[in-house]
């Protein structure tokens, strides 16, 4: 999965916002973008159609990440819409 990196040398302001945020969502114990991989169809068809998929502990550590984590929420949006678009 595409990762934005910062520039270490010379981070633009809004750079250091968005680490400042990042850091303040961390939580004890996280999931990364291949783990999320693992889980988002589930977690997709679960927002969906409302049936659980996933338990509520792999549901929330799927929900954290996607709030720290651009590329992910926009491949769950992606797929979500493209779920609605199937006949």
């Amino acid at each position: 999965m595409r990762r934005n990196r910062m520039d270490a040398r010379d981070p633009a302001p809004e750079q250091l916002l968005e680490l400042v945020a990042a850091l303040a969502a961390t939580a004890a114990s996280e999931i990364d973008c291949d783990q999320l991989a693992e889980r988002i169809a589930p977690f997709v068809e679960s927002l969906e159609d409302g049936r659980t998929r996933l338990c509520s502990d792999e549901a929330r550590a799927v929900e954290q990440h996607l709030a720290v984590c651009v590329e992910c929420r926009e491949e769950v949006d992606a797929l979500r819409a493209a779920l609605r678009d199937l006949p």
